[in-house]
């Protein structure tokens, strides 16, 4: 009753239980305010599959395909103009009171989400609405540090278009993690908090087959190699190549303790053209053989 008043407040947690609430009570992640219920589940299956994309422009259009299955009210379209990217919303539903509710949670998902794929915070050139302001429009300038419209043709993020081109950072097991802290961390801003060399490493390990330059990482974050180079000493990393050791290591060493991958296979998974360069450069990094750590860490009945 208190929330209902103008000006009253609740705590994150108290709304991100309501949340949870709310979509257990009525089998709908969108608690009821589309056309119809968007089932549980939708929104885990999406962002599984968005971690395989490589760019935000991918991952955009891989969204907007899957809103279309499962959400009769809306679509999601790109639209580029000038230095500028729009992420749109097209209204497919008549008139109805909670088209603010619906548009609101939809354009705050998408940033939420984008941020978290892209481990940045996205910069907004501008939010545009397609119904009127409400008494509680004064408090969704906080959260997008954005210049905000009303009444505009079509409900909208506006933001620059290079910004397409970043690469999907997040992997699996980063998506997992994620979800389980759903939805509290999408009712606030991204705070880019993500130090460069975890940005770095997660891309490594998304790529741990290949041979990435230290050019190429750092085209794919949108920077310089040398600002790259320099920030990873600040953040206290030797040098890429030991990140990308450090990297191939890990990988290295869960595979030989967890799974039955062959001595082979797991060579060809880091890259290496040859399983006798995987045995030196796994003697560099643990002064044992993958056979040798295999015996003493890991599984058993795997194929040497």
């Amino acid at each position: 009753m208190i929330a209902s008043l103008p000006g009253a407040r609740i705590t994150l947690r108290s709304l991100e239980l309501l949340i949870v609430g709310l979509i257990r009570a009525t089998g709908d992640e969108l608690w009821l305010i589309c056309s119809r219920p968007v089932k549980p589940g939708s929104f885990r299956f999406l962002c599984n599959a968005l971690v395989h994309c490589d760019s935000l422009r991918d991952a955009i259009r891989e969204a907007g395909r899957f809103l279309s299955l499962v959400m009769d009210d809306l679509r999601l379209s790109l639209h580029v103009e000038g230095d500028a990217a729009c992420l749109a919303l097209n209204d497919l539903s008549g008139p109805s009171s909670q088209k603010p509710q619906l548009h609101g949670t939809i354009l705050l998902f998408a940033y939420g989400i984008l941020c978290w794929l892209s481990q940045k915070s996205i910069p907004l050139k501008g939010l545009h609405y397609s119904f009127e302001q409400n008494f509680f429009s004064g408090e969704l300038a906080k959260v997008y540090r954005s210049p905000i419209k009303y009444n505009e043709a079509r409900s909208e993020l506006v933001f620059p278009r290079d910004i397409l081109q970043w690469s999907v950072v997040p992997d699996v097991a980063d998506a997992r993690k994620f979800l389980s802290a759903v939805p509290g961390i999408l009712l606030i801003r991204y705070l880019d908090e993500i130090t460069i060399s975890d940005r770095v490493r997660n891309i490594l390990k998304r790529n741990v087959k290949y041979h990435l330059s230290l050019e190429t990482v750092a085209a794919m974050l949108a920077t310089s190699p040398q600002t790259l180079r320099r920030r990873l000493k600040d953040d206290g990393v030797s040098g890429f190549q030991q990140l990308k050791d450090d990297v191939r290591r890990d990988f290295a060493f869960e595979a030989l303790a967890k799974s039955n991958l062959s001595l082979e296979e797991i060579a060809a998974s880091l890259g290496f053209a040859e399983a006798s360069a995987f045995h030196r450069a796994f003697r560099r990094w643990s002064d044992l053989t993958p056979g040798h750590y295999r015996f003493e860490h890991g599984a058993t009945g795997v194929h040497h």
